[in-house]
């Protein structure tokens, strides 16, 4: 979730939203099947957001610079 709020450039208010929605969202994020309930709340995710290390914060950075380089998903501008 933190890497597609990155690559939409949205809320995670909103990327949960769509992740309900989207068959797709729930597949990139590791489901194999449809859910209607959301796994997890926008303040859970922002609270496990500020807990991270810098490492992790460096590591997920790096793989979004990555998945852009490699044209895998084209930022919103």
């Amino acid at each position: 979730m933190i890497l597609l709020k990155k690559a939409m450039q949205v809320k995670y208010k909103i990327l949960i939203l769509n992740w309900l929605e989207f068959h797709g969202m729930q597949y990139f994020t590791g489901e194999d099947i449809f859910h209607w309930e959301a796994p997890i709340t926008s303040d859970e995710i922002l609270e496990a957001e500020q807990n991270l290390s810098d490492d992790s914060v460096d590591f997920i950075q790096n793989s979004f610079e990555k998945i852009k380089d490699i044209k895998f998903i084209k930022p919103i501008q």
